[in-house]
């Protein structure tokens, strides 16, 4: 798995809205190309602004760990929460700040700003279930969805790009992935549909974590979020959608 990079995130036609809002627009190309237009979308006016670190070392604010609901912000959504980016004054080293809503009752990162922004149910594996929220570089040595969320360990992963989804201020590429938890073996795209995972060695079984994921480009950053559960569970597609459809900088 990828380590944290600071101590202290079908088809050509319209498919409609999901049941958490999020739409569903088109799924053209392979994984580079679907990159590409993600890179090349507009983002939206507000997408645009960079925040910047403030010169000043501040008392840490905690994250919202609560439904109470933070300024300039709507309710939270049945059976979720807000989290917000702690504003950690100088130790957010210039990192965008940002909202989402989460499960209610999974945990949440501490008071101090780092990423990625890891949020599990309670009792999880390293399998899952986990929803992760991570900014990375434009210039980062790893441009595809699977070396942003699995680094150096990606070539042990298969994945499968997905329609793109529009929240209400991003444009998405989504993908499917599933990777083998010990490395002990590979997972490969079997076809269009399917990921497929062997172990080197036959009489040596091993686990495999499958999700959702998707990236956008704001500015000078690449946004990914993605979710982990183990092979044959739930896949948490609500979840998922819900964090795609009220992720916002603040």
């Amino acid at each position: 798995m990828k380590r944290p990079v600071l101590a202290a995130v079908a088809g050509l036609a319209v498919l409609g809205m999901t049941a958490a809002g999020v739409y569903v627009i088109a799924s053209p190309g392979g994984e580079e190309e679907a990159v590409q237009q993600v890179e090349t979308a507009s983002p939206s006016p507000a997408s645009s602004q960079t925040p910047t670190a403030s010169p000043l070392l501040e008392t840490p604010a905690l994250p919202t760990l609560s439904p109470t609901i933070p300024g300039g912000l709507p309710p939270a959504a049945e059976g979720f929460v807000w989290y917000v980016t702690p504003a950690n004054g100088s130790f957010d080293y210039g990192l965008p700040l940002f909202a989402v809503q989460v499960p209610d009752g999974w945990s949440m990162p501490g008071p101090f700003y780092g990423l990625p922004a890891s949020f599990s149910l309670p009792g999880a594996t390293n399998l899952g279930p986990h929803l992760t929220v991570n900014f990375e570089s434009n210039s980062s040595i790893y441009s595809t969805f699977l070396g942003r969320i699995e680094g150096e360990h990606a070539w042990h992963c298969g994945s499968l790009s997905a329609p793109l989804i529009k929240s209400a201020g991003y444009l998405w590429q989504a993908y499917s992935f599933a990777c083998p938890d010990d490395e002990a073996g590979l997972c490969r795209a079997k076809d269009t549909t399917s990921i497929q995972c062997e172990p080197f060695d036959p009489a040596v079984p091993i686990s495999v974590f499958r999700g959702s994921g998707a990236m956008t480009t704001i500015g000078d950053w690449v946004v990914v979020i993605w979710i982990r559960h183990p092979d044959g569970s739930a896949a948490y597609d609500a979840e998922f959608e819900k964090a795609l459809e009220s992720f916002a900088l603040r």
